[in-house]
């Protein structure tokens, strides 16, 4: 692997030879540190996106992802909460529309990750626990994380199902209301309020939740 400058060719950084035990180790370094900047990237925007609009420290994109690219990312915070997404959906240009199922999942011993092949072998142990979290919540939870996901709609529409299929509700946010559950300033039942439907369950749910890989000793 080696680096060179686009503009004059030089090389900047190698070249250096990995072996597949090295950059499988690296990449699985890298893939912890991601985890771990994401929620922290997603606390600081909460906490100082006042700051950083009225400031014009940053601006917003304009524009909107591609379908595919909402569903890839509403994918995985629906897997992290408990769902499985089903559809996604444009009804209109101005409104999508998502259908949630529950997985039903639950894990109650912790994961073990062995790295490396013939040689030195690395082990952690990933602590896993499950809880039972109101689905209603747990449907808040998904729109307040993914919002630049679906900022550009004038309407979300989530649809739940239990695992059996069976409705666990409905509901329908317009973009003040997502922005009031993204920001969290009021509480909870002052959140559903907003929205201009919402007939979700508040049933109990399981969450898996797990824990950030440690070495073995």
């Amino acid at each position: 692997m080696e680096d060179r400058d686009p503009r004059t060719g030089e090389l900047t950084w190698g070249p250096h030879e990995f072996s597949y035990r090295e950059l499988h180790t690296q990449v699985f370094d890298l893939n912890l540190t991601c985890r771990t900047l994401l929620p922290t990237l997603v606390m600081f925007d909460v906490n100082n996106h006042d700051v950083i609009r009225a400031r014009g420290y940053a601006t917003a994109p304009e524009g909107r992802p591609r379908l595919d690219i909402i569903e890839a990312t509403m994918r995985h915070w629906t897997d992290g909460y408990g769902f499985v997404l089903e559809e996604v959906r444009e009804d209109n240009d101005k409104t999508l529309y998502m259908r949630f199922r529950i997985s039903g999942d639950r894990q109650e011993h912790p994961s073990e990750i062995i790295l490396g092949g013939a040689g030195r072998t690395r082990r952690f142990i990933e602590d896993v626990t499950t809880e039972d979290v109101a689905i209603s919540r747990q449907v808040y939870g998904v729109l307040q994380l993914s919002l630049d996901m679906h900022d550009s709609y004038e309407v979300v529409i989530v649809e739940v199902r239990r695992e059996n299929g069976a409705d666990a509700g409905r509901l329908v946010v317009d973009r003040a209301a997502r922005q009031a559950i993204f920001e969290g300033n009021v509480g909870f039942d002052d959140v559903r309020r907003v929205a201009t439907q919402d007939t979700l369950s508040d049933d109990l749910m399981p969450v898996i939740l797990r824990g950030t890989p440690r070495p073995t000793t």
